[in-house]
């Protein structure tokens, strides 16, 4: 891979494989958000926007009911630099969740409802943030799953907030957090590391498997 990487690099500036560089270096795995049947493509990809703007890696997405659509006016092609894992039903989200540790907090009004602000965010925590439907909320499969379920404080007379701002909320909260607490700007191993900037190496240039594949034939 290594060789691959060199010739990427070489088909890009220096200034852009800096800026390659930096972005990964401020990329987190242990928080995350899942998108819970969602169905308006300005909101999803309002929150695909502000994930990747945060520093986030990877976003779940559960179509059970509705195809995930991405506005790419809305992104600014934003997502291409995301890891998106999409599935037709809530129950095998779930479990690919839990099976790399994740504990699901899920954004619903209830009595046994937590503040956002009193949820403690530890260092060595996985933590995957769920949103609901814009008219349904939060589908009752995933209630059933939830380890913790909380709101948002509000002080208006207003009484929800629009999906995309609520992720933004809780993002931005979460993230500050984790960084603050954990102080390290990246949660991911060297390999991780080494791995995403061949990504997105490939991703910045223009037909890169096509000149992969040229620069494999001459060697």
């Amino acid at each position: 891979m290594k060789e691959k990487i060199a010739f990427l690099e070489s088909l890009l500036s220096e200034k852009r494989l800096e800026r390659i560089k930096q972005v990964i270096d401020s990329k987190i795995q242990n928080i995350t958000i899942v998108l819970d049947n969602l169905l308006d493509s300005h909101n999803t990809s309002a929150i695909l926007r502000t994930a990747e703007g945060l520093g986030l890696k990877d976003i779940y997405i559960i179509e059970k009911d509705y195809r995930f659509e991405i506005n790419k006016g809305v992104t600014k092609y934003s997502h291409k630099w995301l890891d998106l894992h999409r599935f037709k039903d809530q129950k095998p989200c779930v479990k690919v969740l839990k099976e790399k540790g994740y504990k699901i907090f899920v954004a619903n009004v209830g009595e046994k409802s937590v503040k956002l602000t009193d949820i403690e965010i530890a260092p060595d925590s996985k933590y995957a943030f769920v949103v609901g439907n814009e008219h349904d909320g939060i589908s009752s499969e995933i209630l059933n799953y939830a380890d913790c379920e909380f709101t948002i404080p509000m002080y208006g007379f207003t009484e929800s907030f629009n999906v995309s701002v609520a992720s933004a909320i809780i993002l931005s909260h979460s993230t500050y957090l984790y960084r603050k607490i954990s102080q390290q700007k990246s949660d991911l191993t060297e390999h991780q590391k080494e791995e995403l900037y061949f990504d997105f190496l490939k991703k910045a240039v223009k037909n890169s498997d096509i000149l992969l594949k040229s620069f494999e034939k001459r060697k």
